[in-house]
């Protein structure tokens, strides 16, 4: 059910969409993991029936792990799906609910972006030294550049959240008849 102004019991309109664009990222987030099984497996008969095997294959494995793992961070972050502990939340009012909410979510976005600072360090650290993974030889900014811009984005995804929650919450302190917030 949806109101005039695009929200309801789904959100604002503009949620809705950026659903459907999560929904996608996720996907290719699956095929990322699909590949690194595919070299796996790969690797396994070349080393196991051929006696040879692809020595960068386990650091391209580990390096898209971290990447479907930082990527994750984003979409939970946007999706308001982190855990959670919820003991008192059922008995109290729906407006103070809606302030925690827009409050942990201001929180959050404040950690992220402290940690996306420190990964900038980090990644300008790498691009200085010229450091290279072993195997691979990829420069080690990149995997490192992982971090740096998914606390970056998950940062701007909590903000944009918190917008999102007050935007619904002033709506409702206007408009007293409209539902409860989650």
């Amino acid at each position: 059910m949806s109101n005039a102004d695009g929200t309801g019991a789904q959100g604002p309109k503009d949620m809705l969409k950026l659903e459907k664009l999560l929904g996608v990222f996720v996907d290719l987030l699956g095929i990322v993991l699909i590949a690194g099984v595919l070299l796996n497996f790969s690797n396994a008969v070349m080393r196991y029936g051929f006696g040879a095997s692809f020595v960068w294959a386990e650091e391209i494995m580990i390096f898209g792990l971290i990447l479907i793992v930082m990527a994750g961070i984003v979409v939970i972050t946007i999706r308001y799906d982190h855990l959670r502990i919820d003991a008192i939340s059922p008995i109290l009012p729906d407006w103070v609910k809606a302030v925690i909410r827009i409050m942990i979510s201001l929180i959050i976005c404040g950690v992220l972006a402290y940690i996306a600072v420190q990964s900038l360090t980090i990644v300008q650290l790498m691009m200085r030294l010229g450091q290279t993974s072993v195997a691979a030889r990829i420069p080690m900014w990149i995997p490192h550049s992982f971090l740096l811009v998914s606390f970056s984005l998950a940062a701007m995804a909590a903000l944009y959240r918190a917008g999102v929650d007050l935007r619904q919450f002033l709506s409702k302190q206007t408009n007293p008849a409209e539902e409860t917030v989650n």
